[in-house]
């Protein structure tokens, strides 16, 4: 979770309240995490959640890179899709993904 910003208030959400606050996690220390996390051996995937992860989509995208790159790990994200407001926008979201 690299914060806890979101545009939606869905009544399914787990943060309720608490979305919108705290701090947001640097690039830098989210690649410390997966390397800690790699070292005990379990690893499988990079997973981006929220808030709404794709409002960091700069920090999104290195952090897979950097997953990809040195672990070959791929990512997952679970996002409310506000940025796919058509299917032109959707499809260039999703390409700057890969």
């Amino acid at each position: 979770m690299i914060g806890a910003k979101c545009n939606a208030k869905c009544r399914s959400c787990l943060w309720g309240e608490t979305l919108n606050t705290g701090p947001t996690m640097s690039v830098e220390d989210a690649c410390k995490w997966i390397d800690q996390a790699h070292e005990m051996g379990n690893l499988m995937l990079t997973g981006f959640s929220g808030g709404e992860p794709l409002l960091y989509l700069d920090s999104i995208k290195a952090i897979a890179e950097y997953a990809w790159k040195k672990y070959k790990l791929p990512s997952a994200i679970a996002t409310n899709s506000y940025w796919a407001t058509s299917p032109e926008k959707a499809k260039e979201i999703l390409e700057s993904l890969f």
